[in-house]
Formats: C-alpha cells, structure tokens, sequence
C-alpha cells in the first residue's frame, strides 16, 4: 500500500451513527468557508472575536514600533493607546482624539482600515448566511419498526415536524443499501429505491409515518433481523419540502441500521382528545410498544 504522507481523519455524523474518514488531500482556502459555516456558535463566536483581537494587536505593535506614529496621546501607556487607536482604525469609527502623525502611521492605518473593512464584511456574510440557512427541525424517530399493515408487513419510519410552520408539499423518500457478494467473491452494497405508500403529503405540520410494503418484489421480502445484519443492512431516510416562512427547499435525511429495526412493534399513539380539543404529545414520538393487533396508522396527525 502506498505510504500516505498527509493523512487527514475526518469525524462524521450520519444521522444518530458515527464514522471517521481518512483521506489524503492538500489544505485548501476554498474549505474555510464551509468550515466556518458548519462550527457551532459556541465556536464561532469565540473565534471571531480572537481574530479581531489578533489583527488589532498586530497593528497596535506596528504602531508601538514608531514612537511618533501616533499623535494626540496625553499621559497613557503608549502600548494601550496604540491598541485603543487600532481598535478605532480597524472599526473605522475613528474618534478624534488619537490620529496619524506620520507618513508611515498614515500608511499602517490605511492599510488596517481597508483590512477592517474587509473583515467585517467577511464576518457579516458569514452571520447572515448563518442566520438565513434554512434549518429545518423535522425530527426521525429513533427506531424503526416491522409488522402488518392491511395483511401485509411494512416497514415504517415515524417523522416530525417541530416548528408551529408548515412544510408544504413534503415528500418522503427510503433508500435501501444491502451487502452482496458477486460471482468473483468481491462485496460490495447495492442501493434499492424503495417504493412508499403515502409518500407525500400537501402540508405538513405534526406528525407522519412513511411506509414501505414488503411484498415479492421487495428487496426485503424473506428477510428477517439476522440475515439484515448479515447483508449489513442501511436505510437512508430523506425528506423534502417547502418551508411556508422561509419560501425555501428544505432537506433532512437520517439514516438507520439493523440495530434499529424492531419487528412486531409498533408506534405508541401520540394524539388524544382533551375535551374536544385534539392534542398531540410529541413526549411518545420516539416510544415503541408490541404490537397487538391492528391500528389505524393512517389516523397519525399531520
């Protein structure tokens, strides 16, 4: 095996499921962008503040370097003062008091105020583009369940929606990935699109449960739990919509494994009635029971 010089360990999170990738690749500026938009605010935030902090002490020392490069200081620390007036520059609010005395304090301060302008441009494009991601809280439910539906079994996967907004015009999508071994001996996973029942819904608000049947044509017809964990079964759930707010496409997708199917279960019931009033209790969305006969799943509120 070739010897990798730059190896590069990249920690992933696919839907609830962890992996790490290695790859080989030369740092490039480009990626900063995506980085930065993908770092938390509790990192963010933190960070550009050290960076400002980092350029304003950079041209506080280029000043402190020229004794005359600034005028109109008055019994300071002269450091503090270059650091007060560095701070003024690069914001380009520019108070009054302290100014350029030289030509070289002229050239430093022209030079940081263009640099200012350009960070906080920078860092203002970065906070709106945070700010108007669309960042949609439709939540999967954390098991997956198998068992009859209408004499037939059907695999099911339980969605909601969080926000008090519509998605409109929601469409849900599973994609089945199966280990299988060629005539050669090589593995490899095949994708299987699976066909849905319901699989589109004109508004979305609450609640939702997509539904594949496992009929002949099914790539999971004959399989039980053991032989999906022997394929390495993986389910790729994915939804699609329109944000009614936000006027923009939304895409969440979660994927599950074997160690999340649950055969003969099913999903507790979330809606009650409160005095005529219809209620529906998001605390059971992730609840499973053993199922014990039929239930309405089509009754699940959206």
């Amino acid at each position: 095996m070739e010897h990798r010089r730059r190896a590069k360990e990249i920690d992933l999170t696919i839907g609830h499921h962890s992996v790490t990738k290695i790859i080989d690749r030369r740092a490039d500026l480009r990626d900063l962008y995506p980085i930065l938009l993908r770092l938390p605010w509790s990192r963010f935030l933190p960070l550009v503040v050290l960076a400002y902090l980092v350029v304003d002490i950079l041209f506080a020392l280029l000043y402190y370097s020229a004794p005359d490069a600034i005028g109109g200081m008055h019994g300071t620390d002269r450091f503090t003062s270059d650091f007060f007036f560095s701070a003024e520059t690069l914001s380009t609010v520019g108070y009054g008091q302290l100014f350029p005395a030289t030509l070289y304090g002229h050239i430093i301060a022209t030079i940081e105020s263009l640099s200012g302008m350009m960070l906080i441009a920078v860092v203002t494009g970065l906070i709106f583009v945070r700010f108007s991601k669309p960042w949609p809280r439709v939540i999967f439910a954390r098991k997956i369940v198998i068992r009859p539906f209408d004499g037939k079994p059907a695999l099911m996967v339980r969605i909601g929606n969080e926000r008090d907004s519509l998605l409109l015009n929601a469409e849900i999508r599973m994609t089945l990935m199966l280990e299988a071994v060629t005539s050669e001996g090589t593995r490899h996973f095949s994708s299987y699109p699976l066909r849905m029942q319901d699989d589109h819904v004109p508004m979305f608000a609450l609640a939702w449960v997509g539904r594949h049947e496992i009929s002949a044509d099914s790539p999971l017809y004959g399989l039980d739990k053991a032989q999906m964990k022997a394929r390495r079964m993986r389910l790729v759930v994915s939804v699609t919509g329109l944000d009614e707010v936000l006027t923009e496409t939304v895409y969440v997708a979660q994927r599950y494994t074997t160690d999340d199917v649950h055969f003969d279960h099913q999903y507790a019931a979330m809606d009650s009635d409160d005095q005529g009033r219809h209620r529906v209790d998001f605390a059971y969305f992730h609840e499973i029971e053993p199922w014990q006969g039929p239930m309405d799943v089509g009754s699940e509120p959206r």
